[in-house]
């Protein structure tokens, strides 16, 4: 069993990045074979264009860019995990992006029984994540997944998300 965070920051060694991290650690030490780290930044991704090539014409995406790498890591893993920081209420732009890109994703995954996927929002401040959760569930949806849980984190410094006594516990998924 393979498991897969994506981190969705572009701040490293920030709150996502440590709990992304961390539960990579975790999930190997209740029982996956192997676990990794992947971080949206480090994809070159663009804005779907409208052109509607993909739709339903066994065609690729005609955007030269990392979708279809990233979507290879995807496939792979057994179990999703995708995190994400609060900007102004919701996701990161570079995840609204993936998420627009739906109907290449859709054609490209063909997904029959959708594995369990999970959502984490980190959020500095409550009051300020209402659109996080079910954005993000949104892309785990998008990438084939079936929701098995979603949780918010509160900290806005590097670790601070560690202080406020919240557990994360991924073995529900």
């Amino acid at each position: 069993m393979h498991f897969l965070s994506i981190v969705a920051s572009e701040r490293r060694n920030g709150n996502s990045d440590l709990i992304g991290r961390l539960s990579v650690r975790y999930a190997l030490k209740s029982g996956v074979d192997s676990g990794e780290v992947v971080y949206l930044k480090d994809f070159k991704l663009e804005e779907c264009r409208g052109c509607l090539q993909c739709l339903g014409r066994k065609k690729k995406c005609r955007i030269d860019d990392d979708l279809y790498r990233l979507l290879d890591i995807v496939r792979e893993a057994d179990r999703l995990l995708v995190i994400a920081p609060v900007y102004v209420l919701g996701i990161p732009g570079k995840l609204k992006m993936l998420l627009d890109r739906y109907l290449a994703i859709s054609q490209y995954l063909r997904v029959q029984t959708p594995e369990p996927g999970a959502s984490i929002g980190i959020a500095a401040l409550p009051d300020w994540h209402q659109f996080q959760i079910p954005l993000t569930n949104l892309v785990l949806l998008a990438l084939g997944r079936r929701v098995a849980d979603s949780i918010v984190l509160y900290g806005a410094g590097p670790g601070e998300v560690l202080l406020n006594g919240s557990t994360v516990n991924i073995s529900n998924f």
